[in-house]
């Protein structure tokens, strides 16, 4: 029944020119949002640096010339300098862009899910459900988040995993918050008590009407965790947990350029820059996004 209603929604040529007006309007809200066209180009341009390393320097990143170790910004051959070891930098960071952004996205993926199976739970069922589920994450509450990161990769020992992991764990807690709270907003709507009272299964509930009317403020919220996640990789990189040199990744580079700060402190910042531009050009598409979804709510 409720599949038989869905095929009839969308095949409705009203309901599509509505879905179809409500995307343009989003988009114009969007874009109207300063900053948010540049931080969006940002964004895609540090991406496709990342993703097209190969096409864009003739220097590998695990090889380097010691007779070249330490060279300054702007010299022949090495644009942005070379490290202690004679790699080229800017080779460097555009394969460590990889797996930092890398580091950002799997953490908010899994926790993405993980915490809004949680909320959604907890949010339709309440009561003992929602006492279980959010006093048990409120445990987590009791620790620093970077503080509780770092003892979790610190027992989980080196490798991605050791960084997504921990990160995936402070991330959920937030996530559920907020998507059992916003399930509680919605549950209230008479389509949610016109699919229970038509006999509706709590499963189908969820799929059909919980989900595609939560989703979207849900998303938003996890984009903002996109730029926590990246510094707090970021972070467990530079105090040696996770990554192993000579891999490139940002938190790493920058912890081994920091030894040279009193060498050559300008390359010393330089991954320090690319994690505070891509963090920042998230966080600017984040509030982007937020006031574009609440000008058309």
């Amino acid at each position: 029944m409720l599949s038989s209603i869905g095929s009839r929604a969308a095949a409705d040529p009203e309901e599509l020119h509505f879905r179809r007006e409500a995307r343009s309007r989003f988009v114009r809200t969007f874009l109207r949002y300063p900053a948010a066209l540049p931080a969006l180009i940002l964004f895609v341009i540090v991406v496709l640096c990342a993703l097209g390393a190969p096409l864009l320097t003739q220097y590998t990143p695990f090889e380097g010339n010691a007779a070249e170790r330490l060279q300054g910004i702007g010299t022949a051959g090495h644009l942005l300098g070379t490290d202690e070891q004679g790699r080229d930098i800017l080779t460097r960071c555009l394969y460590g862009g990889r797996l930092s952004l890398l580091m950002g996205f799997l953490p908010v993926a899994l926790a993405t899910i993980v915490g809004s199976i949680l909320g959604i739970i907890s949010g339709y069922f309440g009561k003992a459900y929602a006492q279980i589920i959010m006093r048990t994450l409120d445990i987590f509450y009791a620790f620093p988040s970077i503080l509780l990161a770092i003892a979790l990769s610190s027992v989980l020992g080196s490798g991605l995993s050791s960084i997504i992991i921990p990160i995936a764990v402070i991330l959920v807690p937030p996530i559920a918050r907020v998507a059992e709270s916003t399930v509680q907003d919605i549950m209230p709507e008479d389509f949610i008590e016109a699919a229970q009272t038509s006999g509706a299964s709590p499963l189908k509930v969820i799929v059909f009407f919980i989900i595609p009317n939560t989703f979207g403020r849900i998303f938003i919220y996890c984009t903002t965790q996109f730029s926590v996640s990246i510094l707090s990789a970021s972070g467990l990189s530079f105090l040696g947990l996770g990554i192993s040199p000579p891999t490139p990744e940002w938190g790493s580079m920058l912890n081994a350029l920091r030894q040279q700060i009193y060498i050559n402190p300008l390359i010393t910042i330089i991954p320090g820059l690319f994690i505070f531009v891509t963090a920042l050009s998230v966080n600017i598409i984040s509030d982007g996004l937020k006031d574009a979804m609440e000008a058309n709510s």
